[in-house]
């Protein structure tokens, strides 16, 4: 009876020790999952802050991006807007015969010969950018040779200062030269009067010459 009693004593106490050591290894097992737990929901919650971060900083780029497209298309198409109103033209002014030096020769209209002041009148800002020079001509000799400048008045009489300087072109040998073209981009010249001026004429025999010339010009200022 005494064996069975310590026996039954001997196995409650290791039932219990093995029941206390359960009990301390599953709170300590516990108490690492709930730190893992809480460790995971603290990177999880830092993650995601992150992430909304890396949102906002996206979602804020692209719309700073669209912005920057629309204000460049607003400008592109103010520009064009504004290029669409500075207009180009052309005008033709002719003469014939044999020129004579300091002359104003060209005519603009009916036949009626430019004079100083008197020329190609242009009622707005502009600017020449181009010149063309056609010339007909009978003459053999070599020697010969014709000079212009384009010069321009303002409609109050006063010529204009150039831009920097007067437009000019020399036509050497029009017995076989018989075409100039240039690209003269110049100043803007106030309202006024464009007029070619025959700076000098050498050797020039036929009387039967024909000079055309072709200016293009383009407003700078807005016509509509």
């Amino acid at each position: 009876m005494d064996n069975e009693t310590s026996a039954r004593t001997t196995a409650d106490t290791t039932l219990q020790t093995n029941i206390d050591t359960e009990l301390s290894r599953a709170t300590a097992a516990e108490s690492t999952l709930q730190t893992n737990l809480t460790n995971e929901a603290s990177i999880r919650a830092t993650t995601d802050s992150t992430f909304q971060t890396n949102i906002e900083s996206e979602s804020t780029a692209r719309i700073n991006a669209v912005n920057t497209v629309q204000t460049n298309l607003n400008t592109e198409a103010a520009s064009r807007v504004s290029g669409d109103k500075k207009q180009c033209f052309m005008s033709i002014m002719e003469a014939e015969g044999i020129l004579v030096s300091n002359t104003f020769p060209f005519c603009a209209g009916m036949g009626a010969p430019s004079s100083s002041n008197c020329g190609l009148p242009v009622p707005f800002d502009s600017k020449l950018v181009g010149i063309s020079l056609a010339i007909s001509s009978n003459s053999n000799n070599i020697d010969s040779s014709v000079s212009f400048t384009i010069e321009h008045y303002k409609t109050d009489g006063s010529k204009s200062a150039p831009f920097p300087s007067e437009p000019s072109f020399t036509l050497s040998n029009i017995s076989i030269n018989k075409q100039f073209n240039d690209i003269t981009p110049n100043g803007s010249y106030n309202a006024g009067n464009y007029l070619i001026k025959c700076t000098n004429a050498t050797n020039l025999t036929d009387s039967l010459t024909r000079f055309r010339v072709a200016l293009y010009f383009q407003s700078t200022t807005e016509l509509i």
